[in-house]
């Protein structure tokens, strides 16, 4: 049963639980059962088959949807949530979790976070206040370093090398690799990698320095421990990867191993590897043609088929680099993110640019971050940006919700670029970036977020046809030619908007729509242009919940 039930619980994990929480009431759990479902019956029947929990109704939730708190003894909340699903009228069984806070502004408490005037710009070292990326209130909606699907997020850091005991950094380590034994236990090619890979040695000794370290603390420094700053994903997992730039196949064999890692975690069902969403290169070569280094720019697209963005630090002097070339920005993948330097001010500083080449541009200049032997300091370049969009790929991740995290298992590479054209499309208009950037932004992580949570996938997740709604959403043809009719039966009269979505959350059009009848048939014929594939129609309003229905357009 629990395997019938799983497709329906990610449609509507988002709306019973608004982010992902860690800690819940022991001996409690929350069920949801289907409409014609008694709550007596259930648990006469679930006590005699298992009479030494002491299973009873604890509270009431919701009548109308049928929820209510169950308590019971002598069982691990998992293990009884596992058994409750085995009964065909349990809908939804959850942990009663007891973390819930009020969403707004998240600040934390390390002690270094007023130097981070990035994150949060009141004006301190003489910046101009709000000229940050509005990270307090995107940690308002998430700062865990999970997906709403419970996947441990990773960004790989291609670095010249780490200080891998800092106190403040999450360093990746690889438990299913014995050390020091000379033997691939996980079977990825790579003896000995119990915490990243030297890729210039070969090997599994990673060895420390200082720009590496403090890259990584920009991702995803730990909040909350008494130490330092906070990095745009809290604690998000670092895989630190060394390389070292003398030598290109090099760089090649440390994108290798991080596209191994992730391959390994998608075919083991997260049992080995990695699940990285994200890459970070802050170094590359200035003047450089694009042309000339076809297989760097090539494994942009390898990774990016598993859904892996890659993050380029452009050159540190004022070029544009449209004219003058630079590696690894002007590669032409769209699983590239190539990143110019702003400062406290919403300033472009010396750092390259290209209208075609460069995406946006994020804080770089005076960065407060973490630094080897358990340091910090500040450090200033497009190597201190790059990192801040690394991070904002993981945080983005763990604002969507889990219908936006199914989607992306399934969809990887579709849903990389979803999480790309909103971190571009949502940021901050800056002037300094007008016309030298593709987009003319500067990153805002709570607009992305905000856009991420309430749009695309997460806008289609809600409780379907079993809530005390009768109204009926009808679509015929299924597949369609071209045109589409909807038969629309028991809605409340009112404005709606008729809205159609690609699978990867990607508005196609949108119109509105007045219901004026108990029962009415719609004729719609679809954008003459609309390409083959799965969509999904979405019908809404304030004032009823929201129906989707899936249909294929197949020409």
């Amino acid at each position: 049963m629990l395997n019938k039930i799983l497709p329906f619980l990610l449609l509507i994990n988002s709306f019973l639980i608004l982010s992902q929480e860690t800690t819940y009431e022991s001996g409690e759990l929350l069920v949801m059962l289907n409409k014609e479902a008694n709550i007596s019956h259930f648990l006469e029947e679930f006590t005699q088959d298992y009479p030494s929990y002491n299973t009873q109704v604890k509270e009431s939730i919701s009548k109308e949807l049928n929820v209510w708190l169950v308590s019971f003894s002598n069982i691990e909340v998992a293990n009884f949530q596992e058994l409750a699903f085995s009964y065909p009228q349990v809908l939804v069984a959850q942990p009663n979790h007891n973390n819930v806070v009020l969403r707004g502004d998240t600040t934390p408490t390390d002690p270094g976070f007023g130097n981070q005037w990035h994150h949060n710009n009141i004006g301190q070292f003489g910046g101009q206040v709000g000229a940050d990326m509005s990270s307090t209130e995107a940690w308002g909606i998430s700062h865990s370093n999970l997906s709403a699907l419970g996947d441990t997020l990773v960004v790989a850091v291609i670095d010249d090398g780490f200080f891998l005991a800092h106190n403040d950094i999450n360093f990746f380590k690889n438990y299913q690799e014995i050390p020091n034994n000379q033997i691939d236990d996980d079977g990825n090619g790579f003896i000995d990698d119990v915490q990243g890979w030297n890729a210039y040695l070969d090997s599994g000794a990673v060895s420390s320095n200082s720009h590496g370290t403090h890259v990584s603390g920009i991702s995803g420094a730990k909040a909350n421990n008494g130490l330092g700053g906070v990095g745009v994903n809290w604690g998000v997992k670092i895989l630190p990867v060394q390389s070292g730039v003398a030598l290109e196949s090099v760089v090649l064999k440390a994108y290798d191993y991080v596209l191994k890692m992730r391959k390994l975690y998608d075919e083991t069902s997260g049992a080995k590897g990695a699940f990285v969403v994200a890459t970070n290169s802050s170094f590359g070569i200035d003047y450089a043609n694009a042309a000339s280094f076809p297989l760097w720019c090539a494994f942009y697209d390898s990774l990016g088929a598993y859904g892996i963005l890659n993050c380029g630090a452009t050159s540190n002097s004022n070029i544009n680099v449209d004219a003058s070339g630079d590696i690894p920005t002007t590669c032409s993948s769209d699983y590239l993110i190539s990143v110019t330097n702003t400062d406290r001010n919403d300033t472009k500083v010396t750092a390259g640019f290209g209208a075609t080449h460069i995406d946006i541009g994020a804080p770089g200049t005076s960065i407060y971050s973490t630094l080897p032997g358990n340091s910090y300091g500040n450090r200033s370049g497009t190597s201190m940006s790059t990192p801040q969009v690394a991070g904002a790929i993981a945080l983005m991740h763990s604002i969507g919700c889990a219908n936006f995290a199914s989607e992306y298992k399934a969809r990887p590479d579709s849903m990389a670029l979803v999480i790309k054209n909103t971190l571009m499309n949502f940021g901050d208009s800056l002037l300094s970036l007008q016309g030298i950037t593709v987009s003319g932004n500067r990153l805002n992580v709570r607009k992305a977020g905000y856009e991420i949570r309430t749009s695309g996938a997460c806008s289609l997740t809600s409780i379907p046809q079993f809530e005390a709604d009768d109204s009926k959403l009808e679509l015929f043809p299924n597949p369609t030619s071209g045109n589409i009719n909807l038969r629309l039966t028991g809605f409340v009269r009112g404005e709606y908007a008729l809205e159609i979505y690609s699978v990867e959350g990607k508005l196609i059009e949108s119109s509105s729509l007045m219901i004026s009848e108990e029962s009415q048939l719609l004729n719609k014929p679809l954008h003459p242009e609309i390409e083959e594939g799965v969509y999904l129609l979405c019908l809404r309003s304030y004032f009823s919940s929201p129906k989707t229905i899936r249909f294929v357009v197949n020409k």
